[in-house]
């Protein structure tokens, strides 16, 4: 804490870089509230009705390659696992997973038809413990979403119907099977850049995790994991500045495990507009864009 004070409040710089679309679609679909969540409130929870049933609270999580169904909520609607295995997260070693078949999920006037959703424990996952669930990759590969943490809105389009106009920065959104990357490029410190392609995950409250930071010039021991599997030790550090698109963010803690990604302290900065068809992504700053980047155990 005592390092992040004395080197003050992250500084944001965006510079144009020629005219793009913004993130104003066509009609949406459904325009959904959503509550904060996690440990610092930087996630996203929804309403969501299983199979018809009465609604409950589902973390959006872009990371996850399969929707989940906590399992206090399949005990209460009787859902039973046509199979069995293992499933693996953020932490290390795997929990076990139940695939129950083909489910179907209600966000506002949207169904979502799921069709190998797995059940699992979610009691240790840090998120609100009114939650029964993550709404997964699924939504964002059959649907546009727009994440909005300004209003506090969760948006979803037609694909087909989808056009973007206006202002803001039109970012090219690559896939590898359920995944979803953007290029950031990290400055981990003078005379050391790097750009990589970071999975985007909407159910991580973290900045940017890479393993490149354990290069930075302030690097310090962390617990690492967070969700599915085991919490481990490993290492953060301050990257003297990341850039997503045209903004670049500077003194930015991130931690250093296995699986790069950027998470909800960046993208809560921006409304967010996930269009997989089309392989965009679609980021227009917000006021939080010049919010400082916590150390962590500040949330």
């Amino acid at each position: 804490m005592l390092i992040a004070r004395l080197l003050g409040f992250a500084i944001v710089t965006g510079a144009l870089l020629g005219a793009s679309p913004s993130l104003t679609a066509s009609r949406p679909l459904t325009i959904v509230p959503y509550r904060p969540d996690g440990t610092a409130g930087k996630l996203i929870a929804v309403p969501v009705s299983l199979n018809g049933a009465a609604p409950e609270w589902f973390c959006l999580d872009s990371g996850a390659p399969h929707s989940i169904i906590d399992v206090r909520l399949a005990d209460k609607l009787g859902l039973t696992a046509v199979n069995t295995g293992q499933i693996a997260g953020t932490g290390h070693g795997s929990v076990a997973a139940g695939h129950p078949g083909p489910q179907t999920l209600r966000i506002g006037a949207v169904s979502l038809r799921v069709t190998d959703p797995m059940i699992v424990a979610l009691k240790d996952v840090p998120i609100n413990g009114q939650d029964r669930g993550l709404i997964g990759s699924e939504l964002f590969e059959h649907y546009v979403v727009r994440i909005d943490g300004a209003k506090r809105t969760l948006t979803l389009y037609d694909p087909a119907n989808f056009r973007p106009d206006g202002h803001g920065a039109a970012l090219p959104l690559s896939t590898d099977g359920s995944r979803l990357y953007v290029e950031v490029t990290l400055w981990v410190r003078p005379g050391l850049k790097v750009t990589h392609k970071l999975r985007i995950d909407t159910g991580s409250e973290d900045s940017v995790n890479d393993p490149a930071v354990k290069l930075a010039r302030v690097v310090r021991k962390t617990r690492l994991g967070n969700g599915l599997g085991a919490d481990y030790e490993g290492y953060s550090g301050i990257f003297d500045a990341i850039q997503i698109g045209p903004y670049r963010i500077r003194n930015v803690w991130g931690p250093g495990g296995d699986l790069p990604a950027i998470g909800m302290e960046i993208l809560r900065r921006f409304v967010v507009t996930f269009d997989v068809p089309h392989r965009r992504l679609y980021l227009r700053p917000t006021k939080a864009l010049y919010s400082p980047v916590p150390s962590p155990g500040q949330g």
